[in-house]
């Protein structure tokens, strides 16, 4: 029985919906008033108008259909959606998750002293292009939305600028481990074997390796699209960690995703966790009396969103300043 309990007065409420049947032996909705969701002869819940008619519904198979009960192909974007991309994703929850990340790298920095880039490059080169691909999307379906005020938070850590900045160091560091790879021979012929890519002759790798690669860059610097965003980080993800040569990750990202890891971490210390921003640095970040701790980090933010490691270090005396135990938060997320 599916029964709930009114606060007032303690009674119990039947709320299981009942399918009875009419004289003839034909199932019908029984109405148990406004709060019972309904059902037809099928099972299936249905919405009514105030003429109390069926209009429209979602089967128990998860399928729509109209007035009429049947199921509707020619009318269901919002299902066809979720049909063919999965669940829809609500942006402002996304971060949360960084916060659980970034704690555990702040441990992992004070119980074994391991430095924050350390960490992340031991992640890999396509770790990183994964993230940025990853960013770039996430961007664009903001700025469809028309959520002005959350692209620009994302936007100050990986604006177009920023990231062709990353795929330059990095091609450029690419170009000069290609050049001290082992050369070898065939036929007469030098050619190196690069790692995700494969064989290439040496007196043609600046022509199929390094040119293309630039040429995506300028094209994503030019126009920051899906197609060309996409072009650039595929690209570059071809590219693996291997023993034949140190190709790190550019300091320009790690700088990055420090800056934007510990200011996404800090909205949700203040949004969420009851956390607040030392009065003195409020105060240095240009706080009036009307202005909350959030627009206080947004100053705080843009002010450092060319130096992550000010952001981080921002971080660690927020989370002095509130008395947090970054272990102990960590162990209070686990489920039992």
């Amino acid at each position: 029985m599916n029964t709930i309990t009114c606060p007032n007065c303690g009674a119990e409420i039947d709320m299981t919906p009942v399918l009875v049947k009419d004289s003839k032996g034909k199932p019908v909705v029984e109405d148990r008033g406004p709060n019972v969701p309904l059902r037809d002869a099928k099972g299936r819940f249905v919405g009514v108008d105030f003429g109390n008619n069926m209009k429209h519904g979602i089967s128990l198979a998860g399928e729509e259909y109209d007035n009429d009960g049947e199921h509707n192909d020619d009318d269901e974007p919002l299902c066809e959606r979720v049909r063919k991309q999965g669940p829809v994703k609500n942006h402002r929850l996304f971060r949360r998750w960084i916060m659980s990340q970034v704690f555990h790298l702040l441990l992992r920095m004070e119980k074994w002293n391991d430095g924050f880039a350390k960490i992340i490059r031991q992640r890999g080169i396509r770790y990183m292009w994964k993230v940025i691909k990853q960013e770039l999307h996430d961007m664009r379906a903001i700025q469809r939305h028309g959520d002005t005020e959350e692209f620009k938070r994302r936007n100050r850590w990986w604006s177009t600028e920023a990231v062709a900045d990353i795929a330059s160091s990095f091609a450029y560091s690419l170009d000069e481990q290609i050049r001290k790879l082992k050369h070898r021979k065939c036929k007469g012929r030098e050619y190196v074997t690069i790692p995700g890519y494969g064989m290439v002759f040496c007196d043609e790798y600046v022509k199929k390796v390094t040119e293309p690669f630039h040429a995506r860059i300028e094209a994503f610097r030019k126009c920051n699209c899906q197609k060309t965003a996409d072009a650039l980080c595929d690209y570059a993800m071809q590219f693996k960690d291997s023993t034949a040569w140190k190709l790190g990750m550019p300091t320009e990202f790690i700088d990055r995703f420090k800056g934007a890891g510990a200011y996404f971490t800090l909205r949700n210390m203040l949004m969420f966790h009851g956390c607040r921003i030392p009065y003195e640095a409020a105060q240095k970040f240009g706080r009036k009396d009307y202005n909350t701790d959030l627009e206080v980090l947004d100053n705080v933010a843009e002010e450092y969103k060319d130096e992550g490691w000010q952001m981080l270090g921002f971080l660690k005396d927020v989370i002095k300043h509130n008395g947090i135990d970054v272990e102990a938060k960590i162990r209070s997320w686990k489920k039992d």
